[in-house]
């Protein structure tokens, strides 16, 4: 079979500021109440080294989820799952 006639199985789409903006920072001020709450998301899940290896596809959520917990205050954790499902 030559390559022009094989199925397409995969397609892969580039989102972060390739199909739409990616800002961490303001995306989430969209899951908290304050100023504060929000450089805690953000920091916690997109300003860590780890979200390059989600976005890589190295780790899965339930790993990105477990390490930025562990950088959360517990009463964040809803607003973090929140925006994670958002994303």
């Amino acid at each position: 079979m030559n390559a022009a006639a094989r199925p397409i199985k995969n397609i892969v789409f580039d989102m972060g500021n390739v199909l739409m903006t990616f800002n961490g920072p303001h995306f989430a001020t969209r899951f908290s109440d304050n100023d504060q709450d929000a450089a805690l998301l953000q920091a916690a899940y997109f300003g860590r080294g780890e979200w390059a290896l989600l976005d890589a596809g190295v780790i899965g959520y339930p790993t990105m989820m477990r390490i930025a917990e562990a950088h959360l205050p517990e009463r964040l954790w809803p607003n973090l799952h929140d925006m994670a499902a958002h994303w």
